[in-house]
């Protein structure tokens, strides 16, 4: 049964819209996720001292909050060129930033 929230509260991404968090990631917290984000960034060319000192730096999120279905978020630096998609439902959020639509 809709309560009419998810109509007053819609997800977009946007300029003006969002909350944001950052996080760090460090082997010792997050040693997963950490180690992927290193090799990531080797795959792009930077070398391993490269990768660990760039993975020190915070990322910034984009947090989405889906009534009835919970919280997700997206890095935010790709947002201008990427299409984003609610892990719950499999819907597009539709997203004003993206490059080829300008």
């Amino acid at each position: 049964m809709s309560t009419g929230s998810e109509d007053r509260f819609p997800l977009t991404v946007g300029e003006d819209t969002g909350d944001t968090i950052d996080v760090s990631l460090s082997p010792e917290t997050t040693p997963g996720v950490y180690e992927r984000r290193v090799a990531c960034l080797m795959q792009s060319g930077l070398s391993e001292d490269e990768a660990r000192r760039a993975t020190a730096t915070p990322l910034t999120l984009e947090l989405f909050y889906g009534i009835g279905q919970g919280l997700f978020a997206v890095e935010s630096e790709p947002l201008d060129s990427i299409r984003v998609y609610n892990p719950y439902d499999g819907t597009e959020v539709p997203n004003e930033n993206l490059i080829y639509n300008r």
